[in-house]
């Protein structure tokens, strides 16, 4: 399993015109955003969590099976003090044999056939050199900040995708350095379902990419 990183800037260029009658005049506006520093984001171990090899034998033929859970820490660095979050983006939608926002594909088998699903939860949040707390959003637009219970479940797509450190109250903190581990926690349908005539490889990925704020 693979989880890939980017780093994420942008910038418009829109041109505004009449649409009601023409005019003898448009209005060109560039627009962007000025942040104080740069920020990169590296996962250990190159953001792979190895599962192994799965022996059939060890997983339930009419339930699914909990494999144990496996984790990669996040680093962010940032030249000066940064408000930023991570967007994340499930790279293997339609493979989840769970539905929700919380669930990620663990990819299909060469036949076509649904693998499982995993939950990405992110725990540990540290800032600065001290622990600091998650807050999430569907997304960066208005103060829809929230502070979630315990650990907090990665989303994607309609979900609570955004993950900023911070508090409900305040909203997203700025940062320097800023660290989190991410816990992977695979399980996989069951091998009546799965059909394995053949070794099959597990293949979920999901990208985070840092959000200037």
């Amino acid at each position: 399993m693979k989880l890939r990183h980017k780093l994420l800037t942008s910038a418009l260029i829109a041109l505004a015109a009449p649409a009601a009658f023409a005019q003898s005049f448009a209005e060109l506006k560039a627009t962007g955003l000025l942040v104080p520093g740069s920020c990169t984001l590296a996962l250990t171990n190159g953001g792979i969590v190895a599962l192994g090899a799965i022996n059939e034998i060890d997983l339930d033929p009419q339930a699914e099976t909990a494999l144990p859970a496996g984790s990669v820490s996040v680093d962010i660095n940032c030249t000066a003090p940064t408000k930023v979050a991570a967007m994340i983006t499930e790279n293997r939608g339609g493979s989840s044999t769970r539905t929700g926002d919380a669930s990620f594909g663990l990819g299909k088998t060469s036949t076509g056939v649904s693998i499982g699903f995993y939950e990405a939860v992110a725990k540990t949040p540290m800032a600065d050199g001290a622990p600091s707390t998650f807050i999430t959003a569907p997304n960066t637009v208005g103060n829809l900040w929230a502070s979630p219970t315990g650990d907090a479940f990665l989303e994607h797509g309609t979900g609570r995708k955004f993950v900023a450190f911070g508090t409900a109250a305040a909203g997203p903190s700025s940062v320097t350095t800023a660290s989190l581990d991410i816990e992977v926690r695979p399980t996989i349908a069951p091998t009546t379902v799965l059909m394995l005539p053949a070794p099959e490889t597990i293949d979920g990925s999901l990208t985070m990419d840092l959000v200037y704020l």
